[in-house]
């Protein structure tokens, strides 16, 4: 839940990690809330430092690598995507795709978006590759969720999307390279200009996210988050 609640940017980046509040909230003991913060720092979600846990804040040169580091490691399985991924599967991401469209806020669009990124490392049958993929793609999802919902870039977002699908019904894996290359180099241009204060964007409207990591932070933060 924690980890939700990071990624869903309920926890903003930068956010303290109190574990005495976080065990009150979840009713536990302080030991296992200290096991699960450590292990979320094994994964860069999580940062110690002298005044304690906080959720980590990426500078604008971690957010630039971490997203050319997406686009390298995306791009270089999209062969083995093209290659493996089967009829079933395929039908798997054009419903995401199609439940995108459909989505009622930024915030159920950007859990399917994850899902879709997630699906297709699953597909590509790299576990290796999959594995750091799947840590990239937590570590940006605070920040891709900022383009989505300040920087207005959900319409381009989906237009990848069909192009990525087109490649795989044709198994096209330099189209599918292409895409998913340009795609993360066109969000890293956002988040660049964003986090170094080039873009005005307005406080986007608070929108509900998943119920367990909502009622994590309504019980930690009784009086509200921002």
């Amino acid at each position: 839940m924690i980890r939700d609640a990071i990624r869903q940017r309920l926890l903003t980046p930068g956010a303290p990690l109190v574990q005495s509040a976080i065990a009150e909230a979840f009713g536990v003991s302080r030991i296992p809330v200290r096991e699960a913060l450590q292990y979320l720092a094994s994964e860069g979600l999580v940062t110690f430092g002298d005044d304690g846990a906080r959720v980590t804040l990426l500078s604008t040169a971690e957010i630039y690598e971490l997203w050319t580091l997406r686009a390298v490691i995306e791009a270089s399985m999209a062969e083995a995507t093209a290659k493996n991924i089967g009829p079933s599967e395929l039908d798997e991401l054009r419903g995401l795709v199609d439940a995108m469209d459909h989505a009622k806020d930024g915030d159920e669009w950007s859990d399917l978006n994850y899902q879709f990124h997630m699906a297709m490392y699953r597909m590509a049958r790299l576990a290796q590759f999959a594995s750091v993929a799947r840590r990239v793609l937590t570590l940006i999802e605070p920040y891709s969720r900022v383009a989505v919902k300040r920087l207005q870039g959900k319409d381009a977002a989906q237009s990848e999307h069909r192009e990525m699908i087109a490649a795989l019904e044709n198994r096209d894996a330099q189209t599918l390279r292409d895409v998913l290359e340009r795609s993360s180099i066109r969000v890293r241009a956002l988040m660049v200009d964003w986090a170094e204060g080039r873009s005005a964007t307005p406080p986007p409207a608070a929108t509900p996210a998943s119920q367990a990591a909502r009622a994590f932070v309504n019980r930690l933060f009784p009086d509200g988050v921002s």
